[in-house]
């Protein structure tokens, strides 16, 4: 059985001659395999549809677009009553997942972009988490020139990148980029283009102000880039490139007036530098 987003569905249909389903709700529960093709949120959806009926269905999952690495990610991010609800176990792992590169051209290229923010997201925040091993920081080390060498663009390259970060990542932790993203996304209204600013493309213009926290507030940041033969620069070019002002100052706002919920969500709490209350004066002063 194959469940893909509407985006594909079309597509996927000519090319696997499977039975489609449209939702989770459609899944039966006697199917032997399921499909799923879509995004982060999607593939979350069928790895807990799948773990919830006691992993008895093979699971295979094709991202359509890179950045949440949920197709190698033993985590589940769902959103329940308004909240994020996150929960890791490595039931949730996918049996299969397949790189389609033919189905890049059917996202749209912002997401793309806003994707290779979430990639570099989950890289930086896991290799500089407190739960971080010297050997996982060396990996992504790694991980990161490999990053480097790949520009902010339609490069299918991205999609193992992201499977290798968000695997990584999930080896230690993430921090505040994350725990604002989880705190912001269910209550942001629409911009005024009519968007909704979804978890990638949060994490893609927090990923700048927050490293530039960390990077002030504590020592930590120069010396893991040091001990593992990183340059500061030229990472930093990357994430002022990925950084999106308008997007920054809509969210802004939210950012102040929840700070005291953001500063008790786990992410944030596991962030490399410590974040305190008076910590919000460099966000909103723009000290970066």
């Amino acid at each position: 059985m194959v469940w893909a987003h509407h985006r594909v569905r079309k597509f996927v249909r000519d090319k696997l001659p499977y039975a489609q389903v449209n939702s989770s709700n459609e899944v039966h529960d006697d199917i032997a395999a399921l499909i799923v093709v879509g995004g982060g949120s999607m593939i979350d959806l069928a790895k807990d549809l799948r773990y919830e009926r006691g992993n008895n269905i093979v699971l295979v999952a094709i991202p359509t677009v890179w950045g949440s690495g949920a197709e190698n990610s033993p985590v589940v991010v769902l959103e329940r009553d308004g909240e994020k609800w996150i929960r890791m176990d490595s039931g949730f792992l996918p049996d299969y997942r397949v790189v389609w590169r033919e189905l890049m051209p059917f996202a749209p290229e912002k997401l793309l972009i806003y994707g290779c923010g979430d990639v570099w997201a989950h890289a930086l925040e896991g290799m500089l988490s407190p739960l971080a091993t010297r050997e996982l920081q060396a990996e992504i080390a790694n991980l990161i020139r490999r990053m480097l060498e790949v520009e902010l663009n339609l490069d299918g390259e991205w999609y193992e990148l992201s499977a290798q970060a968000c695997a990584a990542q999930a080896q230690s932790s993430v921090g505040l980029i994350h725990g604002i993203a989880h705190v912001l996304e269910p209550m942001l209204p629409e911009n005024d283009d009519g968007e909704k600013l979804g978890h990638a493309r949060l994490c893609s213009t927090l990923l700048y102000p927050i490293m530039s926290y960390n990077r002030q507030a504590s020592g930590k940041l120069e010396h893991t880039f040091q001990e593992n033969g990183l340059a500061v620069e030229p990472i930093f070019t990357v994430l002022q490139e990925l950084f999106e002002s308008s997007d920054y100052d809509f969210i802004l706002p939210f950012v102040h007036d929840n700070w005291k919920i953001i500063l008790r969500n786990p992410s944030s709490r596991a962030n490399s530098a410590l974040v305190r209350q008076n910590s919000l004066d460099f966000f909103v002063e723009k000290r970066f």
